[in-house]
């Protein structure tokens, strides 16, 4: 691809939290996301949003019901969304942490084009 999504932070910063995750959706790859069906919540400073990824898209949920989650802060999210601080790092300190099925979300990150997410 000739064009990558980029993410400043200063433009993240002005959107709501479910704003910033359900924009995520237009950044997938559908091809690395072929035959997974998963729901994911993303809890940001407590606000659950959520990503149901399935059929090759993430369409945006409240969250309710996920089989997974991934718990963070907004000022992390952000800096990942911008490749201030890559997600695997964030995971290893500890600043982003995970319940449910790691490698289901594992699998989804990668495929947003992303590459704080991708990291």
């Amino acid at each position: 691809r000739y064009y990558g999504h980029r993410f400043q932070a200063r433009s993240l910063q002005s959107l709501d939290n479910r704003a910033v995750i359900s924009t995520l959706r237009v950044t997938i790859e559908p091809t690395l996301i072929e035959g997974i069906n998963h729901h994911i919540a993303f809890v940001v400073d407590g606000e659950q949003i959520g990503l149901h990824v399935r059929n090759g898209v993430a369409v945006p949920t409240n969250g309710i019901g996920a089989s997974s989650s991934a718990t963070m802060s907004r000022e992390n999210l952000i800096a990942v969304l911008s490749n201030r601080k890559t997600w695997s790092d964030c995971v290893r300190e500890g600043s982003i942490t995970i319940t449910g099925d790691a490698a289901a979300i594992d699998a989804i990150r990668t495929a947003f084009e992303v590459e704080g997410l991708r990291s």
